[in-house]
């Protein structure tokens, strides 16, 4: 007996039909809603498709000044001091010539435009004198070989301790105490301390690599530690407070300058110091 010989078969095969059918239709709009291949979100594809004209990194929508380069946080309005409008002039000069060092020293920042954020390419840095700036997105720049932070009453160091490509830094002019966190610099050449309140150099005892190290105006007791910097050519220890500099020069014999001034050293006749290094040498050969 074949199905068609059943008369309530064929209505019952048709209601099955109708509900897988229905099942579908209720079913596409979950579907629709499940996230495709593309791993980007609708909105996400939308913002990305929204235009900045001025470039600024404010969708033109939200932007308030949409032809004018402006900060997020004034609505994508150039609210600029006088000084950031001669930052923001610096980094685009140097972006479109291709250079890799920027000088924004003496500006009394107290904020970087977000222009200077975009671009990574600058490896020498210039940020002297502008003492009410935050610093910290410095850590960030691994990139840098070179770092100007003279005069900026900078107290703690311990947001540059990770830029490990750094030969050049300039801290002269400001509050530090603890100099611990520069120890991992270990590519520096020439470093600038002057200036400062250090108590204890001990620090320094491995960057191998300075060769220009001037700690002039701080308050170390005393300059053993630069005995473990063979490749040192000029040391300055002008104004510190070192009364004994038992130290054997020959032990370095790269040194070409070595500045003792304006310590009360007891064990080495003031003369002798002020005559410079190589009457420093044959004093302690003699002696």
């Amino acid at each position: 007996m074949n199905d068609s010989s059943l008369p309530f078969v064929n209505p019952i095969r048709k209601m099955k039909n109708y509900l897988v059918l229905f099942s579908w239709l209720l079913l596409l709009p979950l579907w629709a809603q499940q996230p495709n291949s593309n791993p980007l979100t609708q909105s996400e594809r939308t913002t990305v498709l929204k235009p900045d004209a001025d470039g600024d990194g404010t969708p033109d929508v939200a932007d308030k000044c949409p032809n004018a380069f402006g900060e997020p946080e004034d609505g994508g309005c150039p609210n600029y001091t006088e000084w950031e409008l001669e930052a923001i002039r610096r980094i685009q000069k140097a972006t479109k010539e291709g250079i890799d060092s920027l000088n924004l020293s003496d500006l009394g920042l107290t904020r970087l435009p977000s222009l200077f954020k975009k671009d990574t390419i600058f490896k020498k840095l210039d940020l002297s004198r502008n003492p009410n700036l935050n610093l910290s997105f410095l850590q960030d720049l691994k990139q840098l070989t070179y770092l100007n932070l003279s005069w900026n009453s900078i107290q703690d160091v311990s947001f540059l301790q990770d830029l490990k490509q750094l030969t050049h830094l300039n801290l002269k002019e400001n509050q530090i105490q603890d100099g611990s966190f520069l120890q991992g610099l270990k590519q520096l050449t020439h470093l600038e301390l002057d200036h400062n309140q250090l108590q204890d150099g001990s620090f320094l005892k491995d960057l191998k690599q300075l060769r220009y190290l001037n700690l002039e105006e701080n308050q170390l007791q005393n300059g053993s530690f630069i005995k473990d910097l063979k490749q040192l050519t000029l040391i300055s220890l002008n104004q510190n407070r070192i009364q004994t500099f038992n130290l054997d020069l020959n032990e370095l014999p790269r040194l070409k300058s070595l500045d003792l001034g304006g310590n009360a050293i007891q064990n080495i006749p003031q003369e002798v110091l002020k005559q410079g290094i190589e009457a420093i040498r044959a004093y302690q050969k003699k002696h």
